[in-house]
């Protein structure tokens, strides 16, 4: 968490440096959300367009926000990580255009080995020089404090017997040319909602309804108790009228 703490202050930075650039603020905001939460998420991701699903491959537990940002049209830039494969699989590669990374199977060889060097990754490539030094370079931070954390950081990446534990330089380059593919789709906006169309379709596996289907038969080995039809009729008319008054609220300005 203390790493965590400092990545959410070297954020915080970005977002004042933006603000503060004439050429930058009306094009690029860097905002961290405090305290997210179900009825923020409920805005956030219906609104999104890109979801970014970029943990190291095999390092991190699946969670189901990569699930709803995508059943809501979001295209996801990912490596091959937790649900990610799944959804990718779902969806199909001709519809998954932003896959990027290494395999979990490379990056495990990598630790068993003890052959992973990002120094040297570093070292040859100068764009990410540049995107590195900038913790060091006193650019972002307006105190020593500050420039202290974002040291840290940059001492975590490349130095000593265990730096960059999560390969974040590794797959830093490949990371940067996927979100050049971003921004080259995102300027053609009947090929992205094409996209965006077949990333809903796919998420039907990942629905409510078939999540617990599953979990009725597989885990618990209940079958479904009839419904008197009139119940379910009156439960879908309020759930429906609920949603209305919900949208019609939300996008009147009066209000």
């Amino acid at each position: 968490y203390d790493m965590a703490k400092k990545i959410i202050r070297l954020l915080c930075c970005l977002s004042r440096r933006c603000a503060a650039d004439p050429n930058i603020s009306l094009l690029l905001q860097v905002i961290y959300l405090e305290n997210y939460n179900v009825s923020k998420a409920e805005r956030i991701i219906p609104a999104a367009e890109l979801s970014q699903q970029i943990s190291a491959a095999g390092w991190e537990a699946s969670g189901t926000g990569n699930m709803k940002l995508a059943m809501n049209g979001a295209l996801t830039i990912g490596t091959e990580d937790g649900a990610n494969i799944e959804m990718r699989q779902e969806v199909g590669d001709e519809w998954w255009p932003f896959r990027f990374g290494s395999s979990a199977d490379e990056l495990v060889k990598l630790r068993q080995t003890n052959t992973y060097d990002p120094r040297s990754i570093y070292d040859g490539d100068t764009a990410i020089q540049k995107a590195l030094n900038a913790l060091t370079d006193r650019s972002l931070a307006e105190s020593e404090e500050e420039h202290q954390t974002f040291q840290s950081i940059f001492q975590s990446l490349l130095d000593g017997p265990h730096a960059d534990p999560y390969f974040c330089i590794k797959d830093l380059r490949n990371y940067y040319d996927t979100q050049r593919r971003v921004e080259q789709l995102y300027q053609q906006p009947y090929a992205w909602a094409e996209l965006s169309i077949h990333n809903i379709a796919g998420m039907g596996k990942f629905s409510t309804d078939n999540s617990i289907q599953h979990y009725c038969q597989d885990i618990w080995d209940v079958q479904p108790c009839p419904m008197d039809p009139e119940i379910l009729a009156k439960v879908r008319h309020d759930y429906s009228e609920h949603d209305r008054r919900r949208v019609f609220v939300e996008s009147d300005p009066s209000t």
